[in-house]
């Protein structure tokens, strides 16, 4: 018997509130950790999409997880307890575009295309 999943019960692990499908947990708790940090970007206000919202660590050396790959492998107690108040507050929330923006450097002034 093959246990490869349909594309329909894939699907049925998900959610999305426009078509009632269920968050996965993953998008569930990146969705409370986006709100606790305000539910916008810190620079230019985005909050359009729940994909193009970004964790910026503010300082690089504190870094000790990425939060993406940390939050659908914690328990729920774990989630709670360590990374909202411990990791989130050392990060700032921001757009990818912002993001990007600041991982580049130096800004684009001057540049000849």
């Amino acid at each position: 018997m093959s246990t490869a999943r349909t594309k329909k019960q894939r699907q049925s692990k998900r959610d999305d509130t426009s078509n009632g499908r269920k968050l996965s947990r993953y998008h569930t708790r990146k969705l409370r950790c986006v709100l606790a940090l305000g539910g916008k970007c810190g620079r230019c206000g985005y909050d359009h999409h729940l994909a193009a919202l970004q964790f910026h660590h503010c300082n690089p050396e504190d870094k000790l997880y990425e939060i993406a790959r940390l939050m659908p492998r914690l328990s729920d107690l774990n989630f709670e307890n360590f990374l909202l108040p411990e990791i989130l507050n050392k990060c700032e929330l921001v757009c990818s575009n912002c993001h990007d923006i600041e991982h580049f450097g130096g800004g684009w002034a001057g540049v000849k295309w």
